[in-house]
């Protein structure tokens, strides 16, 4: 019973969820950034510099700890089968923002991907890209 009540912002309403987690989440990466400055190790949770994965994060600790609990709960509590319900539902908002972030990631080493070829078909071609003037050129970089 006691483990459910310190996880209730899991079985909350999807708006209060979040917010309950962006305010955790900006406790322990402060507290991680504080770690870091005192050459102390810290969990991933704590690094700032992997805010991205925080809703993959959280899909791994519903699924893994929060939803057992109250699963485990409701078979002792029937009445409290709700809560399984709302975890269950805030997993797939969770579910959605990781998959977002992941289309993200992807499009950017898409991207970064084509303009590596581009840079490589250039090269071949005896061209390359220099900034001139606050822009990108395509100079022959052939020596004559």
């Amino acid at each position: 019973m006691m483990t459910a009540c310190d996880l209730s912002g899991t079985v909350k309403d999807w708006s209060s969820t979040k917010k309950i987690v962006s305010n955790l989440s900006l406790e322990l990466w402060e507290e991680g950034d504080q770690r870091r400055m005192l050459g102390l190790n810290l969990l991933p949770m704590m690094d700032s510099d992997k805010k991205e994965d925080m809703a993959e994060n959280q899909v791994g600790f519903y699924t893994n700890i929060a939803l057992k609990a109250f699963e485990t709960l409701a078979k002792l509590i029937p009445s409290c089968a709700e809560f399984v319900d709302q975890g269950r539902s805030n997993i797939t908002h969770w579910t959605s923002e990781a998959d977002k972030v992941r289309q993200e990631k992807e499009g950017y080493k898409q991207k970064l991907l084509q303009e590596k070829r581009r840079e490589e078909d250039l090269e071949r071609e005896g061209l390359g890209l220099t900034v001139k003037g606050g822009f990108w050129k395509i100079e022959d970089s052939r020596t004559s």
